[in-house]
């Protein structure tokens, strides 16, 4: 069998082949001393090179209703997958949102209630919070002032007063006729 070298890796290959086995080179079959027998094809059958990856799939028209048929298979299988966990998603009731909740005890009684020892109560809410503050920092000379100055007292147990709004942490009340804002937990119900 009468061997050539190939014009693209320089291997030797048969006369007789249509492509190179080391390169996918088509080559134009040639008879005995090298020499052509006719033209080279018209259209080159598809080459795969494997030292490079490169692959020349053609244009035809298998070609392309077999790629068509892939995608279609792989959107139906990722559909088919993917589905019912979508459909789940899209089609639960999505938790309700949290509302404002009334958290003032229902069971508290409107009228008197009496006081106990050891809370302060204060002419606003926000001198209240004050008060809160100097007692997280031990600021005992701002809390002395303010109890100084009327604007908070310091509740002694048993005092009659009477509530006006309960509150979760601070409850208004009236005493002798003024209004006083203190911690819920400072009156006896």
């Amino acid at each position: 069998m009468p061997l050539m070298e190939c014009p693209t890796c320089g291997r030797q290959v048969s006369t007789n082949a249509a492509s190179c086995p080391g390169c996918g080179e088509p080559l134009a079959p040639t008879g005995e001393g090298g020499k052509s027998e006719g033209s080279p094809p018209s259209r080159p059958e598809p080459s795969k090179n494997i030292l490079t990856r490169e692959f020349n799939v053609g244009t035809s028209k298998k070609g392309k209703v077999a790629a068509v048929a892939f995608v279609v298979l792989a959107a139906v299988f990722v559909s088919y997958r993917l589905g019912p966990v979508l459909v789940e998603k899209w089609t639960r009731p999505s938790p309700p949102k949290e509302t404002a909740v009334d958290r003032s005890p229902k069971s508290k009684p409107s009228g008197p209630v009496t006081t106990k020892s050891g809370y302060i109560a204060c002419r606003s809410s926000d001198l209240l919070k004050d008060v809160f503050a100097f007692l997280r920092t031990e600021d005992r000379s701002s809390l002395n002032a303010y109890l100084q100055s009327g604007r908070c007292i310091a509740l002694k147990d048993g005092v009659e007063v009477t509530v006006t709004d309960w509150g979760f942490a601070t409850t208004e009340f009236v005493y002798q006729g003024t209004k006083y804002y203190t911690p819920t937990e400072a009156l006896n119900q």
